[in-house]
């Protein structure tokens, strides 16, 4: 209902402004061929109940890769980036030939506005939020769970048992080295990105931190709430995406 009244206030053509200039509805380009750009009408083509349903996310299709890097644009203080997979090419000899870095592609919303939704994605991964099993200890966690209805190719319509489980999130919050994406298509007992995504990010970020060698920045660990067997909360297997946030 909130993010409903939120589309409300910003009407369709300003929402879809939005949605665009974080990435949705294109190909984020990386050094790969055959990306989807998932599906993103225009505003014009948009029924009045979409303006409320978009804004939730349904209505609209994304990638992993654009979760990751719209999120990637809050954890850079607003800045959207282009996603180079190789960081360098070398010749026979070791020389660099070419070096690949992140390049602005456009500024979305303020450094300012960019942190304060970082503080309310930190609020998820706190105590009482639906996203408390994505805890890293030793860090503090700005995320985001989601549950998504898929589409019934028979009916055409969302699926009645069908769901994507995911969490997005970002270490430290107050200051992201790290972006971690998971998504579990069609979990069979839980359904619920904070109950079978989020322990899968903790588990994977918390390795990732220790392999980059990014120190605690919290003076002591907390340590998570007990999280279920992975084999009982994971019965299909998992998606996930590693995107490093460039500095």
């Amino acid at each position: 209902i909130g993010s409903a009244k939120i589309g409300k206030m910003l009407e369709r053509n300003r929402l879809y402004r939005y949605l665009t200039d974080f990435g949705f509805g294109h190909p984020t380009e990386i050094d790969l061929p055959g990306e989807a750009g998932g599906l993103l009408r225009e505003p014009s083509a948009w029924f009045e109940v979409d303006l409320a349903a978009i804004a939730f996310g349904q209505g609209m299709t994304t990638t992993p890769l654009q979760l990751a890097r719209a999120a990637a644009a809050i954890a850079n203080d607003g800045r959207l980036t282009t996603m180079p997979l190789v960081e360098r090419v070398v010749n026979e000899r070791g020389e660099v030939i070419e070096q690949r870095e992140p390049q602005t592609v456009r500024q979305v919303v303020s450094p300012e506005v960019a942190r304060t939704v970082r503080e309310m994605m930190s609020l998820v991964v706190d105590n009482g939020g639906t996203g408390t099993l994505a805890s890293v200890p030793g860090f503090h966690v700005a995320g985001k769970t989601g549950t998504a209805q898929k589409v019934d190719p028979v009916t055409g319509g969302y699926s009645v048992d069908k769901r994507v489980a995911s969490f997005v999130g970002m270490v430290p919050a107050d200051a992201p080295q790290l972006l971690v994406v998971v998504e579990v298509d069609e979990p069979s007992k839980q359904v619920y990105g904070g109950l079978v995504a989020a322990p899968v990010f903790s588990r994977i970020t918390a390795q990732s931190l220790r392999y980059l060698k990014i120190p605690p920045t919290m003076p002591e660990a907390i340590n998570p709430l007990p999280a279920m067997p992975l084999e009982e909360a994971l019965p299909q297997p998992v998606q996930a995406l590693l995107e490093p946030v460039p500095e």
